[in-house]
């Protein structure tokens, strides 16, 4: 019982931070590697948020079909060409002169009326009611908005984290009682510059820790990030938007069907990765890893 005991605490942990760990290697380096695209609304948060957007590459149309050859009875000219002699009037030298010596009429401007005078304090209690008007449409001028973003636009995919901040803090539309919807995500963590070095530092934390995870290199502390990570992940993704519009279960589960799998996926495989991080936090990273040789511990005798 001892020796089974002993292997189970030895070589579970192995399989939980390989997986753990391969899963956010992969997730990581998909962040900063490969890339979408992103247009309209969703584009111009990216832009005020400080990110660099690169026009997608048009895809790249087929080759036309060749013309027609044309006929030799028309002497090389097409249908087209020899429709447009017949009709188009020609214009001699004479009439060309004629046209020049022609003065052209001057149209008559109407005799400019002049500016009625406006008491000076009534000028500026005008100038100071506008102001605060003319301010507001100054900002909505230099904003990006979605009209300026008609194209696609490449980014990293990581810059998906960083629109979900965004959008966390600042969130668009209307609950279905007509209030506003709720920010889930505090002000001070989103915005130029803050959401994109956010975003960058969640990408850096699944490959670091998933790298030291295969490895077994500080695997408790590599297990409370990836806990961090997922975290965050279920909170923005899959409960934050559903207190944001009030329709949370029970305080705290999304509103979907019980026994809508599709649904229910992604929360689930958030929640697995957690647990995974969880038991590789208190287990630590078994008998197969580095975190052995460097931290081995000295047998204690046993008093029992």
């Amino acid at each position: 019982m001892a020796a089974h005991n002993t292997l189970a605490s030895a070589v579970s942990p192995i399989f939980l931070r390989l997986v753990l760990g391969a899963t956010l290697l992969w997730a990581g380096l998909g962040k900063v590697l490969d890339s979408t695209t992103v247009t309209g609304e969703d584009a111009a948060r990216l832009a005020v948020a400080g990110i660099d957007l690169v026009p997608a590459e048009p895809e790249q149309p087929e080759p036309e079909a060749p013309l027609p050859a044309t006929d030799d009875n028309t002497g090389g000219e097409s249908p087209g060409d020899a429709r447009l002699d017949t009709d188009t009037p020609s214009i001699t030298r004479a009439s060309f002169s004629q046209l020049q010596t022609q003065p052209a009429e001057t149209p008559e401007l109407p005799p400019a009326e002049q500016p009625q005078s406006n008491d000076l304090a009534e000028a500026v209690e005008q100038a100071a009611q506008g102001a605060e008007e003319f301010v507001e449409e100054a900002i909505e001028e230099v904003l990006p908005t979605a009209a300026d973003f008609a194209e696609d636009y490449q980014i990293r995919k990581l810059h998906g984290i960083t629109l979900t901040l965004e959008k966390a803090a600042n969130p668009a539309g209307v609950a279905d009682d007509g209030q506003p919807l709720e920010p889930f995500w505090p002000d001070w963590g989103a915005g130029d510059p803050v959401s994109a070095i956010l975003a960058w530092a969640v990408a850096a934390t699944e490959i670091l820790a998933g790298l030291a995870l295969i490895l077994g290199f500080l695997s408790r502390l590599s297990g409370l990030a990836a806990c961090g990570v997922m975290l965050g992940a279920v909170w923005l993704t899959s409960i934050g938007p559903f207190f944001s519009a009030g329709t949370l279960n029970y305080g705290f589960l999304p509103p979907h069907d019980v026994f809508d799998v599709g649904a229910w996926q992604g929360l689930a495989w958030q929640l697995a990765l957690l647990a995974m991080g969880v038991a590789v936090t208190f287990s630590g990273s078994g008998s197969l890893a580095i975190d052995r040789l460097l931290f081995q511990s000295k047998p204690r005798d046993n008093d029992d």
